[in-house]
């Protein structure tokens, strides 16, 4: 699926992630995927079935977010493809929310890391 892999590159990646467990380091997180949006209207363009409510419109897709150091990895569990990027984050660590710049090679954009209940 070269699409989705040159698809996700011109993206800018932000996720919602839901996190299982206690309040630790994003790298010592489980994280679940529930969306992917566009760099240039900000639609929901993947979902995961969890969200498909909320984003009517977006491609449902089983994707999964394994999170290192200073790197991730996103795996469309359907096809076994896997997307490598590293980050780091660009806001200050005591605000709730994280907001990190991710990059795919040469391409980059953010990713948010909040908790939910």
């Amino acid at each position: 699926m070269k699409k989705v892999f040159l698809f996700l590159l011109f993206v800018v990646l932000v996720m919602g992630l839901s996190e299982c467990g206690d309040s630790r380091s994003i790298a010592q997180t489980q994280w679940k995927m529930a969306s992917v949006q566009s760099t240039g209207d900000g639609r929901v363009v993947y979902g995961s079935k969890h969200c498909q409510e909320q984003f009517p419109e977006a491609e449902i897709k089983d994707l999964s977010c394994s999170v290192g150091d200073t790197t991730l990895t996103i795996q469309n569990r359907e096809t076994e493809e896997e997307w490598n990027a590293t980050y780091q984050r660009m806001n200050s660590t005591t605000e709730p929310t994280a907001i990190y710049e991710v990059a795919f090679g040469k391409k980059t954009g953010q990713m948010a890391a909040g908790l939910t209940q």
